[in-house]
């Protein structure tokens, strides 16, 4: 038996006189995920007592990997029906309920039936009626039936992989788009024309999406409209159809024609505006109709505008903004410890606590209210993934609310003509987010409002009943503009703000130096050009902007080089002069941009607030792998260089003025390769040994650490030659020579 079978046979072992529902299920799943399965991070990654519509609780359940757990006590037969909700079901039946009245986006493929000693298993895939187990053991033959828990928490079955593998082919298809009508514009790189072109786009992708949701009745109007008009006659019924989108019903011309009147109106300003639209041709035409028939647009991430915009952005463009996507899983790294768990903590401390009915409803929408007040800003937020993956997680726990008040008030408590108005109360006009990019604004616009519309489908599917998805009443807060000049307090007041957050653009301080746009920013921002990179300022502007608003916070993913060297006390000490601290941070961690060009760098994440009490201690995530899971840690205190530990600042000195002391050693130009060759370094240990081989230039050999070495733990060596004689320096340097002109 191997070790993995081994850990599974003490499993077995620990558990086999064992079995109470009610107080041991969390322990013993805990145990089998964690020290038999080896996933370290399943506290995170499972709820337990998850509350359903239906006013029971699920026992287990994994999101990500779309897994349900119905427990039993042991010694309950896993066939035997009991009273749930007036009548009587198996726990498969059990669980097979409960799965169903899930949202859309937490549904589970798989559903396990438990009683401590018997497991059994369902695919909903291939039997969606849960009629027969795919797999079934005992607690004794568990080392042998592993397998079955490798399938379900393999990454290619993670919900996030499959929403990253739909963002790609999603990406690929508007990219297919975008680049047809670009071909079409008289000058696409024109201002007018580039913002026209991405209005367009968006527009489209809009209405597949609407096709695939249920927006657009009967099924398949989109596709049918299209497909009426040859490709020289598109770009008339386009316009036509942008405009029917766009006026409300009173107001339409009622000689329509029959496949215009079928479209609702949509509002919320994404067909407003007159733009400059190209003609169609038989490519455009071909790509909007393979989109709408080759995907399906209804289950599609919004957060993946973000690759959109990669995919339909040039390589160029993308750098010179400095613009990275970023994945799901990087957004959380900011936004759970930013304010995600707190909220989650919250509402777990009200569904739990010991209290009457009545008093947890009232605490429930008290919560309600609270959360639906809270004001977020991104102030350089890309195509809005921060903003989007923040609404979808705010309605998600507002769903939770609902699912207690529905099924202990019942839907008809909220009014006889109950609606989306009168359910929820998050709204994406929580959302507030400045770009410079207009394509990035249209996108993230756009992504808010589907993200609008599949929070609806998952409060309809917990109120039981269908709510009013159009006409869009809210448009978000995006707007174009150069962050840095623009003053945030006119899109949302700073005392009004509760969290500031986001992923800057990435422009080292050397880079930047070209570009005197970037320079003037940097005046602007910290009144003098500061050697330090550029996403430093919206550090300095967010303490600017929340200082005094003691109950805000604000946190930035930004390259780890503005916590080392002479950068940390530049940017950090001034911020922490002003009252603000870390309160929370990830040291160093390996980037992954979800697009075709990979932005290969390392970042950390720092969350700062200038709270008065300081109650909580500050959290600092570490790094055992570059690219693996952080592990968490609760500290004292958190410095500018990512430490535990006080503020301490080293900065540059200079003894031009004599102030330094005497006793300290003047430092020269430290190890710079300044040869001008490179001859001196050695980059390998096969180059290394070679030198070392000679009992001569081994007395030189030493090794050679600048930033990236230091920083990745690489190994270089060099010929450090400071006493050597000046014969044996000229000896070197002719052979060198001579090496140079043997390879010429």
């Amino acid at each position: 038996m191997n070790i993995r079978g081994q850990k599974a046979q003490d499993f077995a072992d620990r558990w086999e006189n064992h079995g109470d529902e009610k107080q041991e299920t969390q322990k013993f799943w805990m145990d089998l995920l964690q020290n038999v399965l080896g996933r370290p991070h399943a506290l995170e990654e499972t709820e337990f007592e998850h509350p359903t519509a239906l006013g029971g609780y699920i026992d287990v359940l994994s999101p990500d990997a779309r897994f349900l757990v119905e427990q039993k006590s042991a010694g309950i037969s896993l066939d035997k029906p009991e009273p749930r909700q007036g009548t009587l079901v198996t726990p498969a039946e059990q669980a097979l309920r409960y799965a169903n009245y899930l949202p859309a986006d937490e549904k589970p493929t798989t559903i396990c039936t438990c009683n401590f000693q018997r497991f059994r298993f369902y695919d909903l895939n291939a039997d969606p009626a849960a009629k027969s187990p795919v797999e079934e053991f005992t607690l004794d033959q568990l080392p042998e039936h592993l397998s079955i828990f490798d399938q379900i928490f393999a990454p290619e079955h993670s919900r996030i992989i499959i929403q990253q593998k739909l963002s790609e082919r999603a990406g690929e298809l508007v990219a297919k788009l975008h680049n047809a009508l670009a071909k079409e514009y008289l000058n696409p790189d024109a201002p007018e024309a580039h913002h026209a072109l991405a209005t367009l786009t968006v527009r489209i992708v809009f209405c597949l999406y609407a096709e695939d949701a249920g927006l657009f009745q009967p099924a398949g109007s989109f596709d049918s409209y299209v497909r009426g008009f040859e490709a020289h006659r598109l770009r008339g019924g386009m316009l036509d159809l942008f405009k029917v989108l766009d006026t409300p019903y009173a107001d339409r011309d009622p000689y329509l024609d029959g496949d215009l009147k079928r479209f609702p109106y949509v509002n919320g300003g994404l067909f407003a505006e007159e733009i400059e639209i190209p003609r169609f041709t038989d490519a455009i035409r071909d790509a909007i109709l393979y989109a709408g028939k080759s995907f399906n647009w209804k289950d599609i991430s919004p957060v993946i505008f973000g690759s959109l915009m990669e995919e339909t952005l040039s390589h160029d463009q993308r750098r010179a903004g400095g613009m990275h996507y970023t994945t799901v899983e990087n957004i959380h790294r900011v936004i759970d410890p930013l304010f995600l768990d707190g909220l989650k903590a919250q509402l777990n401390g009200i569904e739990t606590a010991p209290m009457g009915e009545k008093a947890r409803e009232n605490r429930l929408r008290e919560f309600q209210t609270m959360v639906a007040s809270l004001q977020f800003l991104d102030p350089a937020c890309g195509s809005g993934n921060f903003l989007t993956e923040t609404f979808l997680e705010l309605r998600r726990i507002e769903n939770r609310v609902l699912e207690h008040l529905l099924h202990n008030q019942g839907v008809m408590e909220f009014g006889a003509d109950t609606d989306a108005g009168s359910l929820v109360k998050v709204s994406i006009g929580q959302m507030h987010g400045i770009e410079i990019n207009d394509f990035a604004v249209s996108v993230a616009k756009t992504a808010l409002w589907i993200a609008q519309q599949q929070a609806l489908d998952a409060t309809e599917s917990i109120a039981g009943q269908a709510l009013e998805h159009l006409p869009l009443h809210d448009s978000g807060n995006i707007i174009q503009a150069n962050s840095l000049r623009y003053d945030w307090n006119n899109l949302l007041s700073g005392s009004r703000c509760n969290y500031v957050m986001g992923n800057p653009p990435f422009i080292g301080h050397i880079a930047r130096k070209t570009n005197p746009t970037l320079n003037e920013d940097m005046r602007l921002i910290w009144g003098k050009d500061l050697d330090i990179d550029y996403v430093a300022c919206w550090h300095r502007k967010a303490a600017t902007y929340l200082h005094g608003n003691y109950g805000a916070s604000f946190a930035f993913v930004s390259t780890n080089s503005i916590t080392q060297g002479k950068q940390p006390a530049l940017i950090f000490k001034p911020l922490v002069k002003d009252g603000w601290r870390i309160r929370f941070a990830h040291r160093t961690f390996a980037w992954n941009a979800q697009s075709s060009d990979m932005a290969h760098v390392h970042v950390v994440v720092i969350g700062m607030d200038q709270s008065s009490d300081r109650i909580s201690a500050p959290v600092l995530y570490t790094y055992n792998q570059i690219s693996g899971p952080p592990t968490p840690k609760a500290v004292n205190h958190i410095n500018a260089y990512l430490i535990d530990g006080p503020d301490l600042f080293i900065e540059t000195r200079s003894n031009k003025k004599g102030t330094l002391s005497p006793s300290l050693t003047l430092v020269g130009s430290g190890s710079m390769p300044n040869d001008g060759r490179g001859n001196l370094i050695l980059n390998t240990p096969q180059e290394c040994k070679e030198a070392l081989a000679d009992p001569i230039a081994a007395k030189y050999v030493k090794p050679f650490l600048m930033g990236e070495e230091f920083i990745n733990g690489q190994k270089r060596w060099c010929l450090w030659m400071q006493d050597a004689s000046m014969s044996f320096i000229a000896f070197s340097h002719d052979c060198a020579l001579l090496s140079e002109a043997r390879l010429c």
